[in-house]
């Protein structure tokens, strides 16, 4: 059996496994979502364990306490990935009770201050993010998946995924100049993508706990007019409640095997407390006057994103040459 403790934020997860998975972890764990995970020692104070027996006896596959999964499987039939992700569940258990919580969304940040973009899968938030970072001196904190909390009122993001999925189609559409890690260009616009690493496209990447002062919901269609609109409608608190829920209520993903069929029960790690925190965060979020619903063309929300930067910069020399 091979052990090893990981840690994210204070947060801590024992691994007891049949099947090797350090190996894999410490290799992989930068396109996975462990927001800058460690090895650590272990002791009494990592109190969650995923326990995996390679076993053929599958009467009951998963069984789950407060603070344990006890998994009995065929090892042939699982990744390691597969394994990995179960003890996330108890990562985000952790973070809920800190207040914070992942948010699938992007953050980037200029002048110490973070912009964090939501939005649906396909919205834009990576082209926009991208280019934020290579055309306006924008640095990457998270893409995809990003840690955020709150303290009165005081919304934060606190660590994320530093690498990049990328779609032919969004690629083709508004990041030709990174045509060239496509290699297999067979398959349909949708489906063929590539993940990199920030840095390895020339994107500076923060690791800091930085303050969120814009919070806009996207979306990038060349179709669409321009439009600026207060982010706090009926649609947008729905998608919200949904996107900052999912990992702790367990509707993120499931555990499954290779061909993707689900293994067992996951229950939700939800408490009346982490679910008061979360919803704290998000009336912070709803009452922002910097929460926006902005849509149209990438080159205008581009512009558009920045300017809230520049405003900053423009204020700041007005109240510097007031003291003169």
């Amino acid at each position: 059996m091979e052990t090893f403790c990981i840690e994210v934020l204070g947060c801590k997860v024992r691994y007891i496994s049949d099947k090797p998975l350090l190996d894999y972890f410490i290799k992989h764990k930068d396109f996975m979502e462990f927001y800058d995970a460690s090895i650590i020692a272990d002791s009494d104070d990592v109190k969650y364990t995923v326990e995996y027996h390679d076993n053929k006896d599958i009467t009951k596959p998963i069984v789950v306490t407060d603070r344990k999964m006890i998994v009995n499987y065929p090892g042939s039939e699982l990744t390691e990935s597969n394994l990995l992700y179960l003890g996330f569940s108890f990562l985000e258990k952790q973070f809920g009770e800190m207040g914070v919580c992942s948010c699938h969304s992007a953050c980037v940040v200029k002048n110490g201050e973070a912009t964090l973009l939501i939005g649906e899968a396909g919205a834009g938030k990576t082209s926009l993010a991208i280019n934020l970072c290579q055309q306006y001196g924008y640095s990457l904190l998270s893409n995809d998946m990003t840690l955020i909390g709150e303290d009165d009122g005081y919304i934060y993001a606190c660590g994320g995924t530093k690498f990049v999925n990328l779609r032919l189609l969004s690629v083709k559409t508004n990041m030709p100049s990174l045509l060239y890690l496509f290699q297999n260009d067979n398959k349909d616009l949708w489906t063929n993508k590539v993940s990199v690493m920030a840095s390895s496209i020339g994107i500076k990447e923060e690791y800091n706990i930085t303050h969120i002062k814009n919070i806009l919901f996207v979306h990038i269609d060349a179709r669409d007019k321009f439009k600026v609109a207060n982010g706090d409608s009926w649609r947008n608190n729905f998608l919200l409640y949904q996107n900052v829920s999912s990992h702790i209520r367990g509707t993120a993903s499931t555990f499954v095997n290779k061909k993707g069929y689900p293994i067992g029960y996951i229950p939700s790690f939800e408490t009346e407390d982490t679910y008061n925190k979360r919803m704290r965060l998000i009336n912070s979020i709803n009452v922002n006057p910097n929460y926006h619903y902005v849509s149209g063309a990438l080159d205008e929300v581009l512009e558009y994103i920045d300017s809230l930067s520049r405003e900053k910069d423009e204020k700041k020399l007005e109240k510097n040459n007031g003291k003169k």
